[in-house]
């Protein structure tokens, strides 16, 4: 298959999390610096990147995807690949902060079309 098929399918998922989804925000804090003369760390700065996905219980597939290692409460976020969430990310989704526990990319050929992520509160 070419990387045409795969960017078309990424901008398919895009489309169809935008109208059916919901906006998902990760706050991703970056900066910080020590500085061991004066042993104080300046803050960083924090994005808010905004993406779409859908909040969904897992299923048998997607839970031996991420390893099995589902806890009672956990669910399965799936994000369009607008924006690479990193483990460290925190996240809203309808208003309530959920934390990243496992990240695993849907990118075929190198090209990422989605993101499924394991999240919890």
């Amino acid at each position: 298959m070419s990387d045409d098929f795969y960017q078309r399918s990424a901008e398919t998922v895009i489309r169809m999390l935008k109208k059916r989804g919901m906006p998902v925000f990760l706050a991703r804090s970056t900066g910080g610096v020590f500085d061991p003369v004066t042993g104080k760390t300046t803050p960083g700065v924090t994005e808010k990147l905004e993406t779409h996905g859908v909040l969904t219980s897992f299923t048998k597939t997607t839970e031996t995807e991420l390893g099995g290692n589902i806890i009672a409460g956990d669910m399965l976020l799936v994000l369009t690949a607008e924006v690479e969430p990193l483990p460290t990310d925190q996240l809203l989704v309808n208003g309530e902060p959920w934390q990243i526990v496992h990240i695993l990319p849907v990118n075929p050929a190198g090209t990422p079309i989605c993101y499924k992520v394991q999240v919890r509160k």
